[in-house]
């Protein structure tokens, strides 16, 4: 059987809005939502037929879990204004990737952070129980965070602040940065003319293969083969766009010192 807890949710966002669903989806109570726009909070209690409120001093005191699913700047200014809610009873749960867990050791006895590294919409239908959720707690607080990461996902990671720390630098690579080099291939794209769908089937044959056989050995293209005279005329037709050239450059010397 499930554990049962109560929940305050502390934000109306993207996460905010996919990890309560799950929540109310196993059964969970939703006690009240906050957020700092009145409308937003009220559009997301609605969902839960519970109350909301945008005043941080008219936050549910009876609540066993405080999740803050808000930007990572204010986490910490919130937290301190709900110093008056700490108590043994409860524990204090935000979402990010790169915020340490210990922002919360001064304000809060049992603290956690439930992250998962994966770009979050709520407007896109998922199913979070197949969503990658790390945990990160201090000592007083980890077997209610194990619990309450139960509920919302089966693939569930232990980490350390430091672990936690270096996979969001990693996801930031995968993620982030693997989709600015898709938006740089568009915009090249679009100034020649060209149709991006084109790059379509590549793009997902790329992704795929990195998941089936590892990024070292989906590996391809010119700088893997230390293919000079291509990455010379690559880099010649970048000339009007130094810092690309750059990229370009950089990135071609990081995979052949990867794979001589």
């Amino acid at each position: 059987m499930s554990a049962k807890f109560s929940f305050v949710i502390i934000g109306s966002g993207n996460i905010a809005w996919q990890m309560s669903k799950k929540l109310k989806k196993e059964k969970q109570q939703i006690l009240q939502v906050y957020a700092r726009k009145l409308a937003s909070a009220k559009k997301l209690a609605a969902f839960h037929k519970c109350s909301y409120t945008s005043s941080l001093k008219k936050i549910n005191k009876e609540a066993d879990v405080y999740l803050f699913a808000i930007s990572d700047d204010v986490i910490e200014e919130v937290a301190d204004k709900l110093q008056y809610l700490n108590s043994n009873k409860s524990i204090f749960i935000h979402t990010s990737g790169s915020i340490s867990s210990n922002i919360f050791e001064n304000t809060f006895e049992k603290y956690a952070v439930l992250w998962p590294p994966q770009s979050i919409n709520k407007e896109v239908k998922i199913d979070f129980s197949k969503v990658p959720l790390c945990i990160t707690a201090n000592e007083k607080a980890l077997a209610t965070a194990k619990k309450v990461a139960k509920l919302l996902s089966s693939k569930r990671y232990l980490l350390d602040d430091e672990q936690k720390k270096r996979l969001h630098l990693a996801a930031v690579f995968a993620n982030n940065f693997s989709n600015h080099m898709a938006a740089v291939a568009e915009n090249i794209c679009k100034e020649n003319d060209l149709d991006f769908k084109i790059l379509h089937p590549i793009l997902k044959e790329t992704f795929d293969k990195i998941i089936k056989v590892g990024p070292t050995a989906a590996q391809t293209g010119p700088a893997s083969r230390a293919d000079q005279k291509t990455m010379k005329q690559h880099e010649a037709l970048l000339k009007e766009h130094f810092t690309l050239q750059k990229i370009y450059s950089l990135i071609s010397k990081d995979i052949m010192d990867n794979h001589s």
